[in-house]
């Protein structure tokens, strides 16, 4: 057989090939239309061992270790506590497996083996391609450091970063091969550049941990020891000469285009409110800074505090980055702490009216809390939940959802809620809410709604406040901000006439700003993204430390054969700290998650099979053959796979559809590298 497939080749044997060409193009963009190429190529491959007697498929080297990976969840399912969830992704592991064996079966030459690569790669860039247009456009709107995360395309941006990873590798691989021609070097080295341009638009440590531990490998087995000191270096002055800083600029309001004064901070200057003769400032891990013409004092609140809000003339709402509200006299020489409070679940959004305090939460439902002076009353709505922003107007408790719009409600004599009145029409995000009206961000412009009684009413569209973003409200006037830098002046007549007047364009992010006499505070501060990798205080970072902590504790209870291969959400709701809000499925790295799911008995079996599945990627990227496709295409699949284990360690990727599926692809790709290049080099 020849190339791709000529006349005299079997029908069969060209489905098979055309169904594998599906799943080569869709491995970065369409689960559905992947699976139905690979499923509908096994399928035919199966078909045709069976009415042929004809040897199909071949050994890979790692049947032991798939095996005893599988016994030990056949094991594990009877032993679950969920063995019915157990079973369903036992059989969804299993079927994935033979990813392998069909790549294996269908790369059956050198020429073909060309032709894989060329059309994996070529569809993987038209994917880099469209992803870095819509990336474009996040940037324009300065999402990326709103969000910390880039474009949601075909996949979550942490998986988009860990498959960009391997077509960067791929690339990077076959760029650097001197014995490969021009065409190939070329064209692979622009992929890399722009598949470079995908990964760091997707914004996601995890990915590009994967690519630089890639790299790394790649530059190893081809001895480039120059290049790998090089990049060093670079790495090294990158991270040195990133900038982080935290300050408040003072600016006159009668002339906001000079800037005052500068005051840097030590935390991440957040959230600034002034009350009487003092300005209290949530400055993140730094604490709670109370300053006035005479002096300047830290409180610490034992956490990083993210926001603050005045609830009386002498008391502070903050809410702390480990999840709790404090309830802080920031007046009083003693003790800052007055109460504490928690959500019951993942607070999406709060408001606070005087001592009234509602908070909304992903995992659970609306609650009011009142503060008293020493004690904090709290009520549970659990049927007013699925909704994203919380408001409130005097008795009104206003709530948003993408979906379903606005919706009020009031306080009822009896302390309840009651809906008046829902608006699903109105499905602009809400920024605030001033002097009875709601303002509304339309994807462009400003949009204010007039609250009459439990009614809505237009009372002001202005293109001029273009994509307004956060608010707030000083001086009798709302204050609006967009992600771009520019501020603008909401005020509205004794008639309810609005008008809105631009204050200044500062250019850079705002996070908060501040009124206080005839000066105009504004906050800003920036944390990079390589020194996110070791900041104690980012929230990723606590949320996989809390992960890996119920993890271990979950190993714990059942030490040899874990809880089974299920979705951890309610378990980890039972392990977890009471603090810990983020809920997710998995532990966020594959040791730990196999540790809690299989225990250990599991674990060494997961181990053998990597180490089984490294030893012979890496034996098949040792074989070297002049002039041939094969020898990169094994080196590439080797770093793919220690990418792999590199995000494995903050990501349970080896139980992501996409990622494991890519995997085993350059796994058997790999192998039926090495089998070229054996039997070209066969006497």
């Amino acid at each position: 057989m020849t190339g791709t497939f000529g006349k005299n080749e079997p029908w069969q044997d060209k489905t098979i090939y055309i169904l594998f060409i599906l799943f080569l193009l869709t491995l970065t963009n369409s689960i559905f239309l992947n699976q139905l190429g690979y499923y509908g190529a096994l399928v035919f491959l199966i078909s045709k061992y069976f009415s042929k007697k004809e040897k199909v498929f071949s050994a890979s080297g790692l049947e032991i270790a798939l095996l005893l990976y599988v016994l030990v969840l056949i094991v594990s399912s009877f032993l679950s506590v969920n063995p019915a969830q157990s079973w369903h992704n036992l059989l969804k592991r299993i079927l994935l497996i033979p990813v392998i064996y069909t790549t294996l079966a269908v790369v059956k030459n050198e020429v073909r083996l060309r032709h894989t690569v060329f059309i994996f790669l070529s569809a993987a860039i038209v994917v880099v391609l469209i992803y870095l247009y819509h990336s474009y456009e996040y940037f324009l709107q300065n999402l990326y450091h709103i969000q910390e995360s880039g474009p949601s395309l075909f996949q979550y941006p942490i998986t988009a970063s860990e498959l960009m990873s391997v077509i960067l590798i791929f690339c990077f691989t076959l760029s650097f091969d001197k014995e490969l021609n021009f065409k190939w070097r070329a064209a692979s080295f622009a992929g890399f550049i722009l598949s470079s341009a995908a990964l760091l638009a997707t914004y996601k440590r995890t990915g590009w941990l994967a690519a630089l531990a890639g790299i790394v490998v790649v530059l190893v087995m081809k001895k480039q020891w120059k290049l790998l000191g090089a990049g060093v270096v670079v790495l090294a002055v990158v991270a040195f000469l990133e900038k982080n800083y935290s300050d408040i600029q003072a600016y006159s309001l009668a002339s906001p285009e000079t800037v005052a004064a500068v005051e840097p901070t030590a935390g991440r200057a957040s959230k600034a409110v002034s009350i009487g003769s003092k300005q209290i400032i949530a400055d993140y891990e730094a604490g709670l800074i109370v300053r006035d013409q005479n002096e300047r004092r830290v409180l610490d609140l034992g956490s990083a505090v993210v926001d603050v809000i005045p609830v009386s003339d002498s008391l502070v709402l903050a809410y702390l980055l480990d999840s709790r509200f404090i309830v802080a006299n920031p007046f009083s020489g003693g003790r800052a702490e007055y109460l504490d409070f928690t959500s019951p679940g993942f607070t999406y959004h709060y408001s606070v009216n005087g001592n009234i305090v509602y908070t909304i939460d992903k995992e659970s439902f609306l609650t009011r809390f009142t503060v008293n002076e020493d004690k904090i009353d709290s009520v549970s709505f659990p049927d007013i939940k699925n909704y994203h922003r919380v408001f409130t107007a005097g008795e009104r408790a206003i709530l948003y959802s993408s979906t379903e719009g606005v919706h009020i409600f009031r306080t009822g004599i009896d302390g309840g809620l009651k809906k008046t009145a829902e608006f699903k029409e109105i499905k602009f995000q809400p920024v605030g809410v001033f002097k009875n009206s709601i303002l509304f961000n339309d994807n462009s412009s400003l949009r204010i709604y007039s609250l009459t009684g439990d009614s809505l009413y237009s009372a002001g569209y202005f293109r001029n406040v273009t994509a307004p973003m956060q608010m707030d409200t000083a001086a009798g006037a709302a204050w609006v901000w967009n992600s771009s830098g520019d501020l603008w002046r909401i005020t509205a007549d004794s008639s309810g006439v609005y008008s809105a007047g631009s204050v200044a364009s500062f250019g850079f992010l705002i996070r908060d700003i501040d009124i206080k006499g005839d000066s105009l505070y504004v906050l800003k501060y920036k944390r990079g993204r390589i020194s996110s990798f070791y900041d104690k205080y980012n929230l990723s970072n606590l949320s996989r430390l809390a992960f890996w902590t119920a993890g271990w504790k979950m190993f714990l209870d059942h030490p040899f054969f874990g809880v089974g291969d299920i979705d951890l959400r309610d378990l980890y709701t039972k392990y977890k700290r009471p603090y810990d809000k983020e809920i997710q499925g998995h532990m966020h790295n594959n040791f730990v998650h196999i540790l809690a799911t299989l225990g250990g008995v599991g674990l060494a079996a997961f181990l053998f099979l990597l180490f089984r599945t490294g030893m012979v990627l890496y034996k098949n990227a040792a074989v070297y053959k002049p002039g041939s496709l094969s020898n990169s295409v094994a080196i590439a699949a080797f770093a793919s796979f220690a990418a792999f284990l590199a995000a494995g360690l903050t990501e349970w990727n080896f139980g992501d559809h996409e990622i494991i599926t890519m995997i085993w692809f350059v796994t058997g790709l790999s192998i039926a590298s090495r089998r070229n290049m054996s039997e070209a080099n066969a006497p």
